[in-house]
């Protein structure tokens, strides 16, 4: 069976532009993002998201914080 990458694993759901979420920053501080931009790299799934006043970030799948 060939390798999966984890962005095409049926049970991760991948978010669009738009979307809010629940992020958990470095630290561990949870804090409410809109995705701005998806980016697919090498190394999985990134997303580009604003959150707070005028503050962006770019944060990895597993940052996303699931209910």
């Amino acid at each position: 069976m060939p390798h999966r990458r984890q962005s095409e694993s049926p049970s991760l759901k991948q978010f669009k532009v738009g979307e809010k979420i629940r992020i958990s920053m470095h630290g561990g501080k949870i804090v409410d993002a809109v995705i701005k931009a998806v980016l697919d790299t090498t190394h999985g799934l990134k997303y580009q998201v604003d959150f707070g006043k005028d503050q962006t970030a770019t944060i990895t799948e597993r940052q996303v914080v699931r209910d």
